[in-house]
């Protein structure tokens, strides 16, 4: 296998560490941003400030581990390797671990949204932030969970996919993806309309959270194959991605949202919808493209 074809196969223990300071070094963004800008800080900057840690981080992360203890092997034998590590590891650590990390992650999101002296006002109390995080933390380690707990592992191919392969694959989600939370998003606003004004938006999301994600878990088909080059999509298919798989479906939820925050107002919700959705997708083209951008920093090739 020539040298510039072999990736970095980093450690368990480097993988481990990624897990929490990647997500650690989130946290402080936006209590240092509204420190630094104060009245002139905006959301906006902070999800740029995310978007750039999270480059930054993969770069650096990928330079140490080609440094300290990682591998050079190819994309089949370093898929194999996680298969093989995912089997082997304690199912309640793999867990524990995923949640973990997921209830980081949401913290460091919420902190963008709120100074950390009114964290909780956005969902309606503290109480109910810390619900919201639960949530995540949950679904989390359910994820993680249903991943290991696969009685037969996947055949990893070490060869091209067919041809038209991504797509094949993409339009096989689709129809699931879009059930799940077309159905979470009506879910979300039939029972956040029936609880306290002040427990709505939290009533809302956690629904939408575990109305969605719950039937992805559990009926989404795994793959008997896998092609480890497939896995590196390119820029254009990276970005319908992006679009189609979260892009449409947060579009998704926010025309719900929208329709709870203007009840009995159609047309002001007709309005906020027509602007939501494009937005959506526009969002979910930069997801793409971050997505994109980060694998393409963080896979180290192995020098001449």
């Amino acid at each position: 296998m020539p040298p510039d074809q072999l990736v970095l196969c980093k450690s368990r223990r480097q993988r481990l560490a990624e897990m929490f300071i990647m997500p650690i070094a989130v946290l402080p963004i936006g209590p240092a941003l509204r420190t630094l800008l104060g009245d002139r800080y905006d959301i906006f900057y902070g999800f740029i400030a995310i978007m750039l840690a999270t480059l930054i981080m993969s770069r650096l992360s990928s330079q140490w581990a080609a440094r300290n203890g990682g591998q050079w092997v190819t994309k089949a034998e370093r898929l194999r390797r996680l298969v093989a590590e995912s089997a082997e590891t304690p199912r309640w650590r793999t867990a524990l671990t995923a949640a973990a990390a997921s209830a980081l992650s949401m913290l460091g999101l919420l902190l963008v949204f709120e100074p950390i002296n009114h964290l909780g006002e956005v969902l309606g109390a503290p109480s109910y932030t810390f619900g919201a995080v639960a949530a995540i933390a949950v679904l989390g380690g359910l994820g993680a969970l249903r991943a290991s707990r696969s009685p037969t592992q996947p055949m990893i191919v070490d060869e091209p996919p067919p041809s038209g392969h991504f797509w094949t694959q993409l339009r096989a989600v689709l129809p699931l993806t879009y059930a799940a939370y077309g159905l979470a998003a009506v879910a979300a606003y039939v029972i956040a309309v029936q609880v306290q004004p002040g427990m709505q938006t939290a009533a809302f999301i956690v629904t939408f959270l575990i109305a969605s994600q719950l039937p992805l878990m559990l009926l989404r088909p795994k793959q008997k194959r896998i092609y480890p080059v497939a896995l590196d999509a390119r820029l254009g298919q990276q970005v319908a991605a992006g679009i189609l798989l979260w892009g449409i479906p947060m579009g998704m939820m926010f025309s719900a949202g929208m329709a709870l925050d203007s009840i009995g107002r159609p047309l002001e919700i007709a309005i906020k919808i027509a602007f939501v959705l494009p937005g959506s997708a526009i969002a979910g083209a930069a997801f793409g493209l971050l997505v994109y951008a980060t694998r393409r920093l963080s896979e180290a090739r192995k020098p001449q």
